[in-house]
């Protein structure tokens, strides 16, 4: 086991989100802890003494001195994970050493409350990422039966008490079908976007500092997380973007749902200027693309089902006059004005 720091427990217990987290734990600080550890992965054991001490304790009038305080944080951190009551043979006895000492406790004192059994070791959930390279698409099935359809250069984070707490991580683009649940909402957190729902499909997308929610039926709530009260609930056929320096835009009318024909093997461009054309390209089919020339404000109009990225190219070059070299995993692209 690796050896706990009594520095760290200590600023740990004096956090009231980290307390808030042991007490009540949700989906988001089960997600944000279990991130912090995987990032921090030294302080883990740290971590797990400190909520092993707040679960223990019950809080009551009487204080110790700061000696005595000291004393007993030192015997709680070196104890092992399991403390055995025969370790205190009079009540007066675990009064006074059963007090754990923090900054916090000296707002009001801490009793040490152990049941007559040992306590159970502490379970924390265990991170499970599904991740997509350029060039390829999958669909993952979730415990409770949801499906998500997962874009390229795309990551999906869930984790094992997924059934308990139904949140997602998004990174890129997927489209969900949610299977209903009442009871257990479906919740997906990406980049500052939280999406809720109780079942539902809709895609998110996002990208760069831009995030776009596209309800196809149900409704979903999506909300900016560092704007409390800036929410949006989206009926069937309507999107909102959401940018990280306006927030959420309103929601719009999605039209004929052409986001989404990307799940059904459709590359599809409507007006969509060149650099994004370019992205999405690189995406799909595992490739790098130079562009030259004045092209950045060229628009582009197209669709392509289950194509070759030659066939692809060869309708972009007739129609908006550019040249192409296509070099197994290499593509330039060149503006004819330019050259």
């Amino acid at each position: 086991m690796k050896e706990t720091n009594k520095d760290l427990i200590t600023g740990l217990l004096q956090k009231p989100e980290f307390k808030q987290w042991v007490l009540n734990p949700t989906e988001e600080s089960n997600y944000f802890w279990e991130r912090w550890m995987k990032e921090h992965p030294s302080a883990r054991e740290s971590v797990l003494k400190a909520r092993e001490i707040i679960l223990r304790l019950k809080f009551g009038e009487n204080r110790l001195g700061q000696e005595e305080e000291n004393e007993l944080l030192d015997r709680i951190i070196s104890a092992p994970a399991r403390i055995q009551r025969s370790k205190f043979t009079t009540r007066t006895a675990w009064l006074r050493y059963a007090a754990v000492i923090t900054v916090a406790v000296l707002s009001g004192v801490a009793y040490l409350a152990l049941k007559d059994h040992a306590k159970p070791s502490i379970e924390v959930a265990e991170a499970v990422v599904r991740t997509n390279p350029k060039g390829q698409r999958s669909v993952i099935q979730l415990p409770d039966g949801t499906r998500v359809h997962l874009n390229a250069s795309s990551s999906l984070t869930y984790f094992s008490d997924y059934t308990q707490q139904r949140f997602v991580e998004l990174n890129g683009e997927a489209y969900f079908e949610v299977e209903r649940n009442p009871g257990n909402p479906f919740i997906v957190r990406s980049q500052e976007v939280k999406t809720t729902v109780l079942g539902t499909s809709f895609n998110i997308k996002n990208r760069g500092s831009s995030t776009e929610v596209l309800l196809v039926e149900g409704k979903v709530r999506v909300e900016d997380q560092h704007a409390p009260g800036d929410f949006l609930v989206l009926d069937p056929r309507q999107k909102v973007v959401h940018n990280e320096d306006s927030g959420l835009s309103p929601a719009v009318d999605a039209g004929d749902l052409h986001d989404i024909l990307w799940t059904q093997g459709v590359i599809y461009f409507d007006n969509t200027v060149l650099p994004e054309v370019i992205r999405v390209l690189e995406d799909w089919y595992a490739v790098d693309i130079e562009a030259t020339g004045d092209y950045e404000s060229l628009q582009y109009s197209g669709k392509f089902q289950d194509e070759y990225l030659s066939n692809v190219l060869e309708a972009m070059s007739f129609s908006l006059d550019l040249e192409y070299e296509l070099d197994d995993k290499k593509v330039k692209l060149k503006v004819k004005d330019s050259l």
